[in-house]
C-alpha cells in the first residue's frame, strides 16, 4: 500500500470518527400539559383536589368520605381518615443518537400527595395535616399505636407481628 492510500484511509477514518461524534448527542426538554390525578380507587378523579371544605369542629366523618372517598386508602381507624393521590403536570421528552441506533420516549413526572384528617369522639373533624411521603411513618405512627402499644393496620393484625430482638443479635453473629 502506497504512502497516498494510507493517508487517504487514515483520512476516512478520521472524518468518519468526527462525523459519528458529530451526529451523535441526546435531548431532554420539559414538556407540559393538562393536570392527570389519579389514586389508589377506580373511581375517576376530580380536577382537583378540595379540602377547603374541611372545617375543624364542623366537619362530619361522613362528610369527608363522601368528599374524599376516591383518595381513601381504606385504612380501617374510626379516628383518622388517611388520603393519597398524585397528580402530575408535566414530564419528560427526551431522545438519545449515536451513529447505528437513536432512542426516545416520554416520561411523565408524578408527585404524590398524602393527608390525614382526624376524628374526636363524636366522628367530627379535630385536625387536618398534609404531609409528604418521606415522614409518612412518623406521621402515622403516633395514630395507629393502639393502647396494647403493637402498630396496627388492619384490626386485629399487628404490623411488625415478629420480635425484632430475635431477627439480628449482634452477639452471636461474631466470626469464631
Amino acid at each position: 500500500m502506497s504512502a497516498i492510500a494510507r493517508y487517504r484511509s487514515l483520512a476516512r477514518l478520521v472524518s468518519g470518527s468526527i462525523l459519528v461524534l458529530w451526529c451523535s448527542g441526546c435531548l431532554v426538554m420539559p414538556i407540559h400539559h393538562s393536570k392527570n390525578m389519579r389514586s389508589l380507587s377506580a373511581e375517576a378523579p376530580p380536577k382537583q383536589v378540595d379540602l377547603s371544605f374541611v372545617k375543624i369542629g364542623e366537619t362530619s366523618r361522613d362528610q369527608v368520605l363522601e368528599r374524599l372517598g376516591w383518595i381513601d386508602t381504606r385504612v380501617a381507624d374510626p379516628s383518622f381518615f388517611l388520603g393519597r393521590w398524585a397528580d402530575n403536570s408535566w414530564g419528560l421528552a427526551w431522545e438519545g443518537a449515536s451513529y447505528f441506533t437513536a432512542a426516545g420516549g416520554y416520561n411523565q413526572i408524578w408527585k404524590a400527595h398524602n393527608v390525614v384528617i382526624d376524628f374526636d369522639g363524636n366522628a367530627i373533624v379535630s385536625g387536618i395535616t398534609a404531609f409528604p411521603d418521606k415522614s409518612m411513618l412518623a406521621t402515622l405512627a403516633a395514630r395507629l399505636r393502639p393502647a396494647s402499644g403493637t402498630l396496627s393496620i388492619f384490626p386485629h393484625q399487628p404490623l411488625f407481628p415478629w420480635n425484632t430482638s430475635l431477627i439480628w443479635d449482634t452477639n452471636r453473629m461474631r466470626a469464631t
